[in-house]
């Protein structure tokens, strides 16, 4: 489907900051769909200002995850995807599901939710480590600001299956001491009551695995469908969502072929066609539907209005309730699909030192 190539790109043109801790994921913005009876509850900074709440902030404050190499684990990566002869490795992933999330509406402090995912990751790493067996296994680790990427090179007569049920099993320990001491410490108290679609603290930090670094991502990100519905934080391996991706695709691709068959929409510029003669939503468009996210609006009928005010400006148009719900869906359908934007290293920017 060269026409899904080709938004994808347009996508990563959009989004060249979505690779730095302080702008959200493209994903992170698709799971901010409003789904919810009533507005988002703020949580008051005072609450996070608490002796405990500060305490764990310090104590998990600096980073403790180490052995990462990013630029290692991208070489490999690469090497992995042109090698003519498969080599029998495994990809796992662990990410924080709910970052945006947390910083915008449930904890509103993102040096907090730093801490939050040092709390997490340190323990799933000394977990690791405490595992010869699978350590003697891991080639590449790759680090970012809500995520842990692991790269396995399995031996001859070793059983894929089974490396998954032991990483698996590793991670399902960590969720367990992660979410016991930020409730011992009283910390779930300072979160809001939830009326949306958002889990509560044990399904924050979800896994997958698969063959290669984009289907363990991928499959960490179908985790969402049964941790965030089912309260069910378990690793999704990569083949147990082939149908529903293909599924997904279908879904897409009837979005958008009901947007195309609209020629008023094309003549307006909110759709443009590809070289291919596919019609999608012009980069514009997406910008529009970038910028404008559903978690800042009190619900969906402000999302819409604030869409269709920015398109009457932009396009001289004025949108139906269709066709923003239309635009709307396939914005965030294609944008789950994205692949993740690879950063061979973190660089910390001291605003601080800025001259005014």
């Amino acid at each position: 489907m060269n026409y899904l190539v080709t938004i994808l790109i347009t996508f990563f043109c959009v989004s060249a900051w979505s690779d730095c801790p302080q702008f959200e994921t493209a994903l992170e913005r698709a799971m901010a769909k409003v789904t919810s009876k009533g507005p988002i509850e703020k949580v008051a900074t005072l609450s996070w200002s608490s002796p405990r709440a500060q305490k764990y902030k310090v104590k998990y404050g600096k980073e403790s995850v180490s052995d990462t190499a990013n630029r290692t684990f991208m070489t490999l990566m690469e090497a992995d995807k042109q090698r003519l002869v498969p080599k029998k490795v495994m990809y796992f992933d662990v990410e924080n599901a709910v970052q945006k999330k947390l910083n915008d509406s449930l904890i509103g402090d993102k040096t907090m939710v730093d801490s939050v995912n040092n709390s997490f990751m340190g323990k799933f790493q000394q977990n690791i480590k405490n595992s010869p067996e699978l350590m003697a296994r891991i080639e590449g680790q790759y680090k970012d600001y809500k995520s842990l990427r692991l790269r396995l090179a399995l031996r001859e007569g070793d059983n894929p299956l089974e490396f998954e049920a032991k990483l698996s099993e590793i991670y399902q320990r960590t969720n367990r001491e992660f979410t016991a001491e930020f409730e011992r410490e009283g910390l779930t108290k300072l979160l809001p009551p939830r009326t949306d679609e958002v889990p509560d603290v044990s399904t924050w930090f979800l896994s997958g695995s698969g063959e290669s670094a984009l289907e363990a991502n991928m499959a960490a990100r179908g985790a969402r469908n049964s941790g965030f519905a089912l309260g069910n934080a378990k690793t999704v391996g990569f083949k147990q969502q082939v149908e529903s991706m293909h599924a997904d695709m279908a879904g897409i691709e009837g979005i958008r072929k009901s947007l195309a068959s609209d020629q008023s929409l094309v003549k307006s510029k909110i759709l443009e066609a590809t070289r291919e003669g596919a019609v999608i939503p012009s980069k514009e468009m997406i910008g529009v539907l970038r910028k404008i996210k559903p978690s800042d609006c009190e619900n969906a009928a402000e999302y819409a209005a604030k869409i269709r005010a920015k398109v009457k400006t932009l396009f001289k148009v004025d949108l139906s309730d269709k066709h923003i719900d239309e635009l709307t869906t396939y914005f965030q359908k294609v944008d789950s699909i994205s692949p993740p934007l690879y950063q061979r290293e973190g660089v910390v920017i001291n605003l601080g030192a800025a001259k005014s």
